[in-house]
């Protein structure tokens, strides 16, 4: 049975579901990545790559900035009760064309994500990191709203 299975799942492959496969060998996004500076930038550059892939030669490169900050939304009058707070971050890019390093596209991004703290401080650090990651994540998307943008009016001119 165990021979029959492997013999089933040898021709399995690991891909998105949504991919389309008369596209995976050639993407419309030729980007390359900048380095990333801090945890969330390298999240942020993971997230973007993932979705829209990199091509080391490309004749584009995107460079972003990011920043985090944390604000209470609601704060109670008990040492013991959750506060609720708001983590926003922030992202500035520039979409840079490698041959001239003349910015064709920047802009800045931002989202945000609710958390809670109860005074715990590792569980209040793994909330606040969690949040910084998920408005992060969604910031992202904004900018590979932008840059798919970008490359639709490129393709029709």
């Amino acid at each position: 049975m165990a021979a029959l299975s492997a013999a089933m799942l040898a021709g399995c492959t690991l891909r998105p579901a949504y991919q389309d496969t008369n596209n995976l060998a050639q993407k419309d996004f030729n980007l390359t990545y900048a380095e990333a500076n801090s945890r969330l930038e390298q999240i942020i550059f993971q997230k973007i790559r993932f979705d829209l892939g990199e091509n080391k030669a490309a004749p584009y490169k995107l460079d972003l900035n990011v920043s985090a900050s944390a604000r209470s939304l609601f704060k109670a009058g008990s040492q013991f009760a959750r506060n609720e707070k708001e983590m926003k971050a922030t992202i500035s890019y520039k979409l840079i064309q490698v041959d001239t390093e003349e910015t064709v596209l920047s802009g800045s991004r931002f989202a945000a994500a609710t958390y809670q703290t109860s005074g715990q401080l590792v569980a209040d650090k793994a909330a606040a990191k969690d949040a910084e990651k998920r408005a992060g994540e969604a910031a992202a998307k904004l900018v590979e709203i932008d840059l798919l943008h970008f490359f639709n009016e490129a393709n029709t001119q």
